[in-house]
Order: structure tokens, then sequence, then C-alpha cells
């Protein structure tokens, strides 16, 4: 019942425009403690999570997972924690990170809160390790809301280290290009939605599995573990989702992509061209883009969703900055109900509602079912 009444009084306080901090916060530290403290039993991953915690320091032990959650979760073991405890300061910590970025782009975090305890929320506290990373890539771009070298360089470092928790962390090194291209005022939006389009009917064609194995070689190269390697070729090249869900998802982001393009320019209308705001909406429009470029992965393995999924994340804080500024309340009201329409069509495919494993776990990680 707690999980409801922060999407109802978050999405009421977005209405009546309070701009209260506390509220969202301690509702965003509430949904903390239920992605921290799940049942094991009704949780997907995790049972895999937790054996590969309890045997870290085993004589066979050989783990596919990334240098930074491995050091954490070495330091933890030998602290005495069990998992249950390391997970909770981990996910509290990943939120709290998460709370200060989202606070760097908006002042609007009812919105936020309202908006992501539906989606994705629940991917990202069943997949704590890419939660941990995008958490970070979004830390990277709060950094280059101004762009100088010094911030680059801060981004770049950040970037690596999300890298340490999730692999496809190196994907985002792509982001920090897009955002010079837009900090140098080039138009880069029509060019990369026609090369992620064009590269998605490429792969439909030829096939993808030589570059989903391609893909798997360099970043076992960059991580050195071949462990991780064998992950990626045997969970992220081939099959997956229906033709038709992939499409789905590729039609949806394009036209969230559009929909972002038309935020950004009415915030600088609404803001007057402000030069702090133009650099949130760069920084986040750059995340927004990258995401687009991921699109054709999807076609390699549904587990590239992952990607588009934290360009939607990335959206709705774009939405948030959007509504801040629009001091309308019909105008308000009117997006907020496209808004979620939007996210219960999105919760509908990324979800798999109804059958999926992980829609059926949604009521327990929501405490609406025990």
């Amino acid at each position: 019942m707690i999980y409801l009444g922060i999407l109802i009084f978050n999405w009421l306080e977005e209405i009546i425009k309070k701009k209260s901090i506390v509220f969202p916060m301690l509702c965003l530290l509430y949904l903390a403690w239920l992605g921290g403290a799940p049942d094991p039993v009704t949780t997907l991953d995790y049972a895999s999570y937790e054996a590969n915690y309890n045997s870290m320091f085993s004589l066979t032990y050989n783990s596919r997972f990334e240098w930074a959650y491995l050091s954490l979760a070495k330091m933890a073991y030998l602290s005495g924690m069990t998992y249950e405890q390391f997970r909770l300061i981990l996910v509290f910590g990943i939120f709290i990170i998460l709370l200060v970025v989202v606070r760097r782009f908006t002042n609007n975090m009812a919105f936020f809160v309202g908006t992501f305890a539906m989606f994705p929320f629940f991917n990202e506290i069943v997949q704590i390790r890419s939660f941990a990373m995008y958490t970070l890539i979004l830390l990277a771009a709060s950094f280059l809301i101004h762009v100088n070298k010094r911030n680059i360089i801060i981004s770049a470092l950040i970037i690596f280290l999300s890298a340490g928790f999730h692999s496809s962390g190196y994907f985002y090194f792509i982001f920090i290009a897009i955002r010079l291209l837009m900090h140098k005022h080039i138009k880069i939006n029509s060019i990369i939605i026609m090369v992620s389009l064009i590269s998605s009917v490429a792969l439909m064609l030829t096939g993808s599995t030589s570059v989903g194995q391609n893909i798997a070689k360099i970043i076992g190269m960059l991580n050195k573990n071949t462990n991780a390697t064998e992950n990626i070729l045997s969970n992220f090249v081939g099959g997956g989702s229906a033709l038709t869900t992939i499409l789905s998802m590729i039609a949806l982001y394009t036209l969230l992509v559009i929909l972002s393009k038309k935020m950004e320019v009415h915030i600088y209308k609404l803001t007057e061209n402000n030069s702090y705001i133009a650099g949130k909406v760069e920084s986040l429009m750059s995340l927004i883009y990258s995401g687009m470029l991921s699109l054709p992965l999807l076609l390699i393995s549904d587990q590239y969703q992952r990607f588009p999924r934290f360009g939607l994340e990335t959206v709705i804080i774009m939405a948030a900055l959007y509504f801040e500024h629009n001091i309308r309340i019909f105008d308000r009201l009117k997006g907020m109900l496209i808004s979620l329409v939007f996210v219960l069509i999105l919760s509908v495919i990324f979800y798999g509602i109804p059958n999926s494993q992980m829609a059926q776990s949604i009521p327990f990680l929501a405490h609406l079912k025990f």
C-alpha cells in the first residue's frame, strides 16, 4: 500500500506543483529499501548474486562480475556482512547517488519519483549491477552540464568506474563525443536517428551473430575476464524476445526521442535560452541519443534492452525538467496524462506484462503481495 501511495501522492504533488523535496526524497529512500531488502524467493537473480557472494573466497571461485562490484563485495564479505546486508547498503548507495544526480538536473523530484517508481524501477532493482552502472553514467552526464577540460576528464573517469559494475558502461564513452558535438552546436539528431535505423535494418537483413561475438571479444579484452566474455557470448548473442517486441521497443524509443527533441525546444523557449538550463538539456539529450545508437543491438539479443531502458530513464528526467518550467496546470496535467500512457505501454513491453517472470515478481517487489 505504501508503494501505491508513492505513485498517487507524487503525481498529485506534481499537479499542484509544490516543488517539495522532502517527501519525494523519502519516497525514493523507501524504493531503495524495497530494492535493497526484497524477498529472496520471489526476486529474479537474487539467488545467483547471493551464491556468488558466498563463494568469493573458495578455491574454485571464478566470477563473471566486474572489478568494482567485486571489490565492494569482497570488502563487505571480509567485514563480516551477509549478502543481505551488503545488498541493502549497495542499493541505498545507488539511490542516494541517483537522488543527487536528479537534483542536479531538476528540482521537480515528484514527477521523477512518481514515474520512475512505475518504470523502470522494477527492472533496476533486479539488475543491480547495471543499475549502479547507469546511475554513475547519469552522474558523469551531470558534470557535462558545463563543458570544460576538467569536467570532461571527471566524466570519463566516472564512465570508466561505471564499467567496473557492468561492462556495458564502456558504451557510454560515446556519450562524451555526442555531448562535445552538441556543445559545438552541430546538429546531429537526424544523423543519429538515420544511423540507428539503417544499422537496425542492415542487421535484420545480414544477421547479427558475428557482430555480437566481436562485441564479446572487445569487452573481454577490456575487462581481462574470460568469464565475462563467455557470459556475453551465452546471454548477449542470439535468442531473446519476439521480433515484434523488439520492433516495438525501437519504434517507441524513436518516438520518445522525437518528443524529447520537442521538449528541448519548449524548454529553451520557457527559459529564454538560459545557458545553464541549456547545458542540462544538451547533456540529457546526449544520453538519449546514445540510447538511440544502441537500438540495433536489440537485434543481437534482447539483453541489450537495458540501453534503451536507460535512455528512457533519462527521458523521465528530461520530462521532469520540462514540467518544472511549465507553470500552467492544464499543460502539466495534459503532459502527465500523455506520460502516463507512455509509461504504461513501456511497462507492458519491458516488464513483459502479464506473463513473464519479471511481471509476476512485481507485486512481491512492491510489497503488494507477500
